[in-house]
């Protein structure tokens, strides 16, 4: 089984976002006091990060990299 760790976004909506489209077929416990949430898919067919994808959501490792990047780009110092 796969999984994902998702900080916190608009879209999200808690993880009712992905509900809304998705219905049973994804399942997640969202951490308000953390801002963020693990998810998982229930269709074997349709892995969570492309359910993540349809709304633009990468998974928090990747968010950390993305802006690792940019403060190292940027000559942030430790980056």
């Amino acid at each position: 089984m796969s999984y994902a760790i998702v900080g916190w976004s608009g879209a999200l909506k808690n993880g009712e976002g992905l509900r809304e489209i998705y219905g049973d077929k994804v399942g997640y416990h969202y951490y308000e006091d953390e801002d963020c949430g693990i998810f998982w898919s229930n269709d074997p067919r349709m892995p969570v990060r492309q359910m993540l994808r349809r709304l633009g959501l990468v998974e928090q490792p990747d968010e950390y990299r993305q802006a690792e990047k940019v403060y190292h780009q940027a000559g942030v110092p430790g980056y």
